[in-house]
């Protein structure tokens, strides 16, 4: 046995969460070079920007990056979104709940 507990079951429900933090960072590239035979050859690698969110759930933060999101939540720490949820049980008698989307500020 390898000591893995079960799945037994899941629950979608919705519930409100608390807005914790909303966080931009811009797109930005980095330049790095390798050495090809006596030419150095730049490699430009491009991260594209984030916007992160945090809401928090009975104690759990969850975290997502999505600017439509972000738009509309910037600001707006500690305001209550309405969340789906989902809920899965384990034959263990414990269960794991997961931010499946977010919803609007109430």
């Amino acid at each position: 046995m390898c000591g893995c507990s079960k799945e037994v079951g899941k629950e979608e429900f919705i519930d409100d969460a608390v807005v914790k933090s909303t966080n931009y960072k811009p797109s930005y590239t980095t330049t790095s070079f390798i050495l090809a035979g006596k030419a150095v050859v730049p490699i430009v690698s491009y991260h594209p920007p984030e916007y992160k969110i945090e809401i928090e759930y009975k104690g759990i933060t969850y975290k997502k990056n999505n600017k439509e999101y972000y738009k509309q939540l910037n600001g707006k720490l500690n305001h209550k979104i309405k969340c789906k949820f989902i809920k899965t049980y384990y034959d263990d008698n414990t269960s794991k709940i997961d931010l499946l989307e977010m919803g609007s500020i109430d």
